[in-house]
């Protein structure tokens, strides 16, 4: 089948997020191409990249060149005017990764009534969001490979279908043999989702009681923020408390591919995700997640599609309660093993080799 895939966010191709950071939109939709590409299909990627390339058997052309005229699927990421590209196109596919609230726009609601797509979303929570008449799918997101190709043994699992590796049962003894990774924290969400309230806890009642912990935050506007470069206005505060809480262990971060994130995650012992109302898709969680890195969230947006609670992490109802879990995370070695267990028996987050076979099924 000729499938082609539109996307006109940001420069990037096939190969981009295995050296430096990427968007989890952008991950995702690269992903899913190079997927589709190894079933068998020929895909083309149109989108801002700089050269026309060849990655995961896809081919990538800039954007507005070499538009293919034979196309039997067209998948556009986000945006319903791409299908303007390819108007003739048999079946169109609009892949829906925010809050699908945007659509009823009066200009996308126009776009829709001319191509009328299949609508694809992340989540059936996501989905429900969705007030439209278009006919829809729930497709689950994959995870790339740097991150569920983990194991913390010699005993790693190779398999085609890239499951997770599993530990096997626990004890005392296993957890002996385990490096056990030391008390850090990770952050990957926005600044503006919370970030100033997290910073609080920590400097107020997580660090004072466990002053080897270390929060490492991951942001890119932070960090050239604190090697003085210009701060947003609405980020000053922000920044200013960072560099008050350096003194507590705090640590801003430039984000890194997805190699290096999953070293990060593999050495931390917590993922403290600042859920928004607005982020359904949750991209940084399900890669830590993935990663065997248990979580702390509060329940907003599609932290409950991916957090089981109690068993991979803990959804927390407010602020004491997230001290509480996160104390004992930071400092209870059989607590963490216990929730490490939870994620690496956790076979929910799968390839993005099962969420091609997904769409083939539907589409192809």
């Amino acid at each position: 089948m000729n499938i082609v895939m539109l996307d006109n966010s940001v420069p990037y191709d096939g190969f981009t997020s295995l050296s430096r950071p990427l968007g989890g939109a952008q991950k995702a939709f690269a992903s899913l191409a190079g997927s589709l590409a190894k079933s068998g299909n020929r895909v083309t990627v149109l989108n801002r990249c700089k050269h026309a390339l060849m990655a995961d058997g896809a081919r990538w052309r800039p954007i507005g060149n070499d538009i293919p005229q034979d196309v039997d699927l067209v998948i556009a990421l986000r945006d319903p005017a791409l299908f303007e590209l390819l108007p003739r196109a048999d079946t169109r596919v609009l892949w829906v990764v925010d809050d699908p609230k945007y659509l009823g726009s009066i200009k996308n609601s126009n776009l829709l009534s001319t191509y009328a797509p299949r609508l694809m979303f992340l989540t059936n929570r996501q989905a429900n969001e969705y007030g439209g008449r278009l006919s829809s799918v729930v497709v689950s997101p994959g995870v790339n490979r740097s991150f569920i190709n983990y194991s913390d043994s010699d005993n790693v699992i190779h398999d085609p279908n890239h499951s997770l590796d599993t530990l096997g049962d626990f004890s005392e003894d296993s957890e002996n043999d385990i490096e056990i990774p030391p008390p850090v924290a990770v952050v990957t969400t926005h600044p503006m989702y919370g970030l100033s309230n997290l910073l609080r806890i920590w400097k107020d009642s997580i660090y004072p009681k466990n002053n080897n912990a270390e929060l490492k935050v991951f942001s890119n506007v932070l960090f050239r923020a604190v090697e003085g470069k210009n701060i947003p206005g609405e980020m000053k505060s922000i920044v200013n408390l960072c560099l008050e809480c350096s003194k507590c262990n705090v640590n801003i971060l430039a984000p890194r591919g997805d190699r290096e994130m999953a070293k990060e995650y593999q050495n931390a012992r917590v993922h403290f995700y600042q859920s928004n109302k607005l982020d359904y898709s949750c991209w940084t969680l399900r890669d830590s997640q993935a990663s065997n890195l248990p979580a702390i969230a509060k329940p907003a947006g599609g932290v409950e599609d991916i957090i089981i609670n109690s068993t991979t992490g803990y959804i927390v109802p407010d602020d004491e309660a997230f001290i509480n879990v996160s104390l004992r995370l930071l400092s209870d070695d059989s607590f963490y093993f216990s929730l490490k267990e939870g994620c690496v028996n956790n076979e929910s987050l799968g390839s993005w080799e099962k969420t091609a076979e997904a769409v083939a099924q539907i589409w192809i």
